[in-house]
């Protein structure tokens, strides 16, 4: 075999290992592979935004390996792991990381029973999977429980990021620690929900801890705290 037919079977191999990675990370695995006991198909579950907060959990994973090597080894390590498709493979064999694949997954979903679904798989493997819980209390129909549900998500934030101390060493920065985002999205969530029962102090004060906890405001929280204290001044006239 020529030099040059070899070097054309070794592209066609890269392209369709790298087609099958991105199909498995845009969600188009059956639930069979992940460990489910539903035996449909493989159907599309509807992309959402959270491709680049899974390749930065997984590459996270890959760096915390690598912690005493040296960069060119962790750079060759992340290229090859990417190349043979196995980073979600190897994510998947953990219990928290299927957790939080499912809850990505319930996230995606345009589909309310689905979705709901997902978030209870999620939950079965890490009770404390924060963007799960948060999901499936805003499938509440009765605002007083999304509100028990949401800070339920939110406490077990706290108690699996590492309660107080954490918190205190990445003030400020929180956005850019991905795992802080779960947490950080129920409380989002929490803030608009207590803005939309005119509850508006305590809504003003969760989204001054949100920008407290990320300076950079990725959430856009100052915008929603402005509405608010217009809203605020308006009430009072």
């Amino acid at each position: 075999m020529t030099k040059s037919k070899k070097a054309l079977e070794r592209k066609a191999r890269k392209r369709k290992e790298r087609e099958k990675r991105l199909k498995r990370q845009r969600g188009l695995r059956s639930s069979a592979d992940l460990g489910s006991s539903d035996d449909r198909q493989e159907e599309e579950i509807p992309f959402g935004g959270f491709e680049m907060e899974r390749i930065m959990r997984r590459a996270g994973r890959v760096a915390d390996g690598e912690v005493h090597g040296s960069l060119e080894a962790l750079r060759e390590k992340l290229d090859a792991m990417i190349g043979e498709g196995a980073i979600l493979e190897e994510e998947l064999s953990d219990p928290i990381e299927r957790a939080q694949e499912f809850a990505y997954r319930a996230l995606e979903s345009r589909d309310r029973v689905a979705g709901k679904a997902l978030a209870e798989e999620a939950l079965a493997l890490d009770p404390d999977c924060v963007d799960a819980l948060g999901l499936l209390a805003v499938h509440e129909s009765d605002l007083a429980k999304q509100e028990q549900g949401l800070r339920r998500a939110i406490a077990a934030g706290e108690r699996t990021l590492g309660g107080r101390a954490f918190f205190e060493e990445h003030a400020g920065r929180f956005w850019g620690l991905v795992r802080t985002r779960p947490y950080m999205r129920a409380r989002q969530t929490l803030a608009e929900l207590l803005s939309h029962e005119n509850r508006l102090d305590e809504a003003a004060r969760e989204l001054e801890e949100l920008l407290a906890l990320d300076a950079a405001d990725n959430q856009g929280a100052r915008g929603s705290l402005l509405a608010l204290c217009l809203q605020q001044g308006e009430a009072t006239k």
